[in-house]
């Protein structure tokens, strides 16, 4: 089964998946900052917290990835993106 799996390919590091995903992460997660802002104080923070909860989730993977050194070639390139999206982008400890 590892022999198929290296032979399909899904072992491989996909550098434009991960730049467009990681640009549409950063610009969701600063559209649902502004909406947080914008809506202010009422009903409607709760959508907007459900959509930063579901924007969270995806740099939560994000960093899943980079812990797995799926993202970058290097393996300090990756630490960065780990430490980045986990500790500063959700509060997750990377190291932990």
């Amino acid at each position: 089964m590892s022999r198929q799996v290296k032979q399909a390919g899904l072992l491989e590091r996909r550098p434009g998946y991960y730049a467009w995903k990681i640009a549409v992460t950063i610009g969701m997660l600063a559209a649902g900052w502004a909406a947080f802002v914008v809506v202010g104080d009422s009903w409607w923070q709760l959508a907007v917290a459900a959509f930063l909860a579901v924007v969270f989730t995806q740099i939560g993977f994000l960093g899943h990835d980079a812990g797995h050194r799926q993202v970058f070639r290097t393996r300090r390139a990756s630490y960065v993106a780990g430490i980045l999206l986990g500790n500063l982008g959700i509060g997750l400890s990377y190291g932990w």
